[in-house]
């Protein structure tokens, strides 16, 4: 319950970056004791997600560019191995499903925060048909802080088009069991998300 709640609030930032988290006030804020509240610190710490600071206690790990960058390069390493392994791996069922998964996730999509939230459900998709823990472990942790970003810089118009068309040609080439044709669209579509990526958020001025 406490790890759900606190992550949850994180993500959302109704805990803001750098923002104290008193682990009495929580605890008392969900009528429950400080131990399942420092049980969660912890498990959020590992994620990244919290900081803990040599008496000074927790607080919400800092939005800094340097975070952004560092989730980027690493979506752009793992995000079309995990195109390839998908292809292999998923059946033709899968693969229908993940066809009609996108265009229905971006059907109400109209704002940055919106976009790029289908577009990680997306991700998220593929990564979980790899059937490779360590593959979905680390799309799922890389997109909720980038979610996270975006949550934080704001909701400024965007197309959903672009990611969906991007998504929709990789969904023909898995079908078409061609792993290294998806690996390819992978790369330029998380290439050109990168240039977009770092555009709202410059502009958001919050970086």
């Amino acid at each position: 319950m406490a790890y759900r709640w606190l992550h949850k609030q994180i993500l959302m930032n109704h805990f803001e970056p750098g923002q104290a988290l008193v682990t009495r006030a929580l605890a008392a804020e969900l009528h429950i004791s400080t131990t399942p509240v420092r049980d969660a610190l912890k498990r959020l710490e590992s994620e990244g997600l919290v900081w803990v600071k040599p008496r000074s206690g927790c607080i919400v790990a800092p939005i800094t560019f340097k975070l952004l960058n560092d989730i980027l390069w690493v979506r752009e390493a793992t995000s079309p191995a995990c195109a390839r392994l998908a292809t292999i791996r998923a059946t033709d069922e899968e693969l229908e499903q993940l066809g009609a998964f996108a265009e229905g996730r971006y059907a109400d999509a109209s704002n940055v925060e919106l976009v790029m939230s289908a577009s990680h459900r997306f991700h998220s998709e593929v990564a979980r048909l790899t059937q490779n823990d360590y593959f979905i472990r680390i799309t799922d942790q890389t997109l909720e802080e980038i979610d996270r970003i975006f949550s934080y810089c704001g909701h400024d118009p965007l197309s959903p088009q672009p990611p969906l068309d991007d998504h929709l040609k990789l969904v023909e080439a898995m079908k078409e069991r061609d792993a290294e044709k998806a690996a390819s669209i992978a790369t330029l579509h998380l290439k050109h998300t990168r240039s977009v990526t770092l555009d709202l958020v410059m502009q958001s001025g919050k970086l």
